[in-house]
């Protein structure tokens, strides 16, 4: 009887981890339902993200070539020639990215992952792009990403849209109440 019980237990312990696994969000910018220019900061931290800029705001604006007709707001940072978004996740993520629109292409856009907050610590990974076009990086413990300018050329603009991000699932209490129930079980038994 100890055996099946056992099997019973393990399996449904080993589903359970499975399904924790990683999941995607992407964050269209029009699903908020603001008005152009309204300051983005912490209204996705429920879903896990943050952002800010190394000056001026980031604000929701309309893209004027945009990608993606039927949702075109983006975030970008104003002023323009300052061009920096950064992104903190909690937990941590895996890979961060977003469909570049640019206004005007310039020397492009990159995009850069770190392990510490606010593009703070290590580079974890680094890309960049002079198209529109997704834009992304991946690494393990990713706490922040930055989106800037390739150079210094105050003549980019671009902005931000469909932000996709993965992160790192933490553990999952039904998970730890099976291990915890085995353990007690076994106990019992033995």
């Amino acid at each position: 009887m100890k055996r099946p019980l056992l099997k019973t237990a393990a399996a449904v312990t080993v589903a359970l981890c499975v399904s924790i696994g990683y999941a995607d969000t992407v964050l269209i910018f029009d699903d908020l339902g603001l008005p152009d220019d309204t300051v983005i900061s912490n209204q996705y931290a429920a879903q896990g993200v943050v952002f800010s800029p190394q000056d001026g705001q980031v604000l929701l604006r309309t893209a004027t070539l945009p990608l993606f007709p039927n949702e075109p707001q983006g975030i970008a940072e104003i002023p323009y020639y300052t061009s920096v978004i950064i992104a903190d996740f909690t937990p941590d993520a895996t890979l961060a990215g977003a469909w570049i629109d640019f206004g005007m292409a310039g020397n492009g856009v990159k995009i850069e992952a770190f392990d510490g907050p606010g593009a703070t610590g290590n580079l974890l990974a680094s890309a960049s792009t002079m198209s529109e076009t997704y834009l992304g990086v991946t690494a393990n413990g990713i706490a922040s990403v930055r989106f800037s300018n390739v150079s210094d050329d105050p003549e980019v603009t671009w902005l931000l849209d469909h932000f996709t991000f993965e992160l790192i699932p933490e553990p999952g209490t039904a998970a730890l109440l099976v291990l915890g129930a085995l353990a007690i079980g076994l106990r019992r038994r033995s």
